[in-house]
């Protein structure tokens, strides 16, 4: 339901911005935008094995926050850095029973290649992909971790590398503030590790969809 509202607002402001989108003075080329972005993020879930029991790992959705700076090397190609912040639970489920591990912190950081038509249209879709760093810590519920590890274990998680594909518009209100709606596919697994002897370390995916959207400033 979230998803389709968000999509429902995006047509909206498309069409009544389509209405009178042509701008002959509108140039992309050489110019750069600052801007910041509130995300969705909808976690893929993972299992692991524990003294032959399977334990089903759920990351709940958040929202995320973050900012972006974009070039444009042409009216076509940019290239956009980002740096994100997102805190989510993480719960165990197993043979019926579930807990809270913890609270997960992640801060992205994005590299982006973005493709665009060249066009002098105020709509400016894109599509992209790149590669990002994932900065993760993880403060565990000890009740829960001590329950399945034994007394004093501590969950260590390590930082992460990633790579996605994107897509979305930019729409531009004036020559210099532009409205952006993107959508993110990203894969990341993260390699988890226990203080307690004889447990070996696991690598979780915890592949992400993120949808956002937010307000950029172009300067000449």
């Amino acid at each position: 339901m979230k998803y389709s509202k968000i999509i429902g607002i995006s047509i909206i402001i498309i069409i009544t911005i389509s209405l009178n989108s042509y701008a002959d003075d509108l140039t992309l080329q050489g110019r750069t935008a600052l801007g910041f972005r509130i995300s969705n993020v909808d976690y893929s879930g993972d299992s692991y094995s524990v003294y032959g029991y399977d334990v089903d790992v759920e990351i709940d959705n958040a929202v995320m926050f973050g900012v972006n700076y974009t070039g444009f090397v042409t009216d076509f190609f940019s290239i956009e850095a980002s740096a994100d912040y997102v805190k989510t639970d993480t719960d165990l489920s197993s043979g019926g029973l579930s807990g809270k591990a913890g609270e997960l912190t992640q801060i992205p950081i994005f590299l982006s290649f973005r493709l665009s038509p060249p066009n002098k249209f105020r709509v400016v879709p894109f599509i992209g992909g790149g590669v990002g760093f994932f900065i993760n810590d993880f403060d565990q519920n000890d009740e829960t971790i001590e329950y399945i590890y034994g007394s004093g274990a501590k969950v260590e998680v390590e930082n992460s590398l990633g790579y996605f594909v994107s897509g979305g518009l930019e729409i531009f209100i004036t020559n210099h503030v532009a409205l952006n709606f993107d959508a993110k596919y990203i894969w990341n697994d993260i390699d988890v590790g226990v203080s307690t002897p004889g447990f070996n370390d696991e690598t979780l995916e915890s592949n992400m969809v993120v949808i956002g959207g937010g307000l950029k400033y172009f300067f000449e």
